[in-house]
């Protein structure tokens, strides 16, 4: 087992809803805005998303991180119908800690 220590940044996108944390399609937990969970995970799991009602984040591979690997979820504001509504991946990403927030607008 090897644990995972998650972030969640402030964002625009459902500030006041907490996100289930999926590992491999199981739920390990959830977590709030500026919130901070701690999970374990088998070694061979293998991907990490997030999930609001129907509608997920795109899941990030967690295979080959180490025990105690700090995770962030950055959240961010979209005027895409298709996403606000789940139809595509909801504008929340799972990623290594870095000093500012990713390029969303990839």
């Amino acid at each position: 087992m090897k644990a995972l220590h998650i972030t969640r940044k402030r964002g625009a996108f459902a500030a006041a809803r907490a996100m289930g944390v999926y590992v491999d399609g199981n739920k390990v937990g959830q977590i709030r805005q500026n919130g901070t969970l701690t999970i374990e995970v088998p070694d061979d799991a293998k991907f990490i998303y997030g999930k609001i009602d129907w509608t997920k984040t795109e899941p990030f591979p967690i295979d080959n991180l180490a025990d105690g690997t700090q995770m962030v979820i950055w959240a961010w504001f979209t005027l895409n119908p298709l996403r606000m509504v789940g139809i595509k991946t909801i504008p929340m990403k799972f990623d290594l800690p870095v000093d500012e927030a990713p390029d969303v607008f990839k």
